[in-house]
């Protein structure tokens, strides 16, 4: 047995042993399970919310910085290679 093996071992039984109580705990008290269940389905939508805020955030940022480094490159051939024009818009009689 390697030595980060046993670290792992005593990790793992923490973790159950933690579990456990939590159980027994519950099982008490149930009220609380029950304002943990009516807890988590409440913030649900939340979460969900704020995920698709974030998603959404970055999703426009990236189209905005992409739409800018197309009007900067149209700007900067026109700069360069200015677009012939009519010389007043009259034409010619």
């Amino acid at each position: 047995m390697q030595p980060g093996d046993i670290e792992a071992n005593v990790e793992s039984s923490r973790f159950w042993a933690f579990l456990d109580r939590a159980g027994r705990l519950f099982m008490l008290w149930p009220d609380w399970s029950a304002l943990a269940v009516l807890l988590a389905l409440t913030l649900l939508p939340v979460t969900v919310w704020l995920d698709l805020h974030n998603l959404s955030n970055k999703t426009l940022t990236r189209q905005a910085t992409d739409l800018n480094a197309i009007v900067q490159d149209t700007r900067s051939y026109y700069a360069r290679n200015p677009a012939p024009h009519s010389g007043g818009g009259v034409a010619p009689a």
